[in-house]
């Protein structure tokens, strides 16, 4: 079965989905190890996103196959304090050409777009 994606893929429920997006940054090959060892301990899905290829974060292999020589999508399904803290090292700006979201209360900015809503 395919795997669905966006802020609705898991449905149910009612208020907020807490879904965060966010460009982080793997220039090195201890950088992408680092990554996924951090996410691995932690609960919920991440995926990359790359132009129009989507993979599991926790992927090395997967991470390689993507073009990391500029910021890439990371999206995370459990928005929480842990899993921000351990991913913010990693948070890059958006690559040129995307335009960066306004910082706000729901934004604290640089490269993290805010949580996704349900009505």
């Amino acid at each position: 079965m395919p795997r669905a994606y966006g802020p609705f893929a898991r449905g149910g429920g009612k208020g907020r989905i807490n879904m965060r997006s966010v460009y982080i940054s793997l220039p090195t090959v201890e950088a992408a190890q680092t990554f996924v060892g951090e996410i691995s301990a932690l609960r919920g899905n991440f995926d990359l996103m790359s132009g129009e290829y989507i993979i599991d974060a926790r992927s090395l292999m997967g991470i390689f196959s993507l073009d990391l020589t500029k910021p890439v999508k990371l999206i995370v399904e459990k928005d929480t304090e842990e899993t921000m803290r351990a991913i913010s090292r990693f948070i890059a700006d958006a690559p040129p050409g995307v335009v960066p979201p306004v910082a706000g209360p729901d934004n604290p900015g640089k490269g993290v777009l805010p949580p996704c809503r349900k009505e």
